[in-house]
């Protein structure tokens, strides 16, 4: 099955972070999902909020906290999905919300054009 990781980099996401995995945990589409969470040093509520709602959802999920830029918090998402073997990363960005429920399905159908993490 192909595994798909939802890496999402954030910092003081509070407001935001609730809609952006809600919305991502209601993607449809037979996939294996992995959501790594990369925070950058919140102040804020943001980790509690992540951890109460991916604890009481079906599936897998890697929080790591610190003081990561964006582009090392991606960076440490690619390094993860690695080791947890995913075939595929879709990063999201804290305070992006999708309204489309089939979001993996679109990106696989243009799998010719992504880069495979292995």
């Amino acid at each position: 099955m192909t595994k798909v990781a939802f890496g999402i980099t954030c910092k003081n996401s509070s407001l935001t972070i609730k809609y952006v995995l809600s919305l991502l945990l209601m993607q449809e589409g037979i996939f294996e999902r992995l959501f790594i969470i990369v925070d950058g040093g919140s102040s804020d509520d943001t980790l509690k909020i992540v951890q109460e709602i991916l604890s009481k959802s079906n599936v897998q999920y890697i929080v790591e906290s610190g003081s990561y830029t964006i582009p090392e918090g991606r960076n440490k998402i690619l390094d993860i999905a690695l080791k947890e073997n995913c075939d595929y990363v879709l990063f999201v960005d804290a305070d992006v919300v999708f309204r489309f429920r089939n979001l993996v399905d679109m990106m696989l159908s243009f799998a010719s054009d992504l880069v495979k993490t292995r």
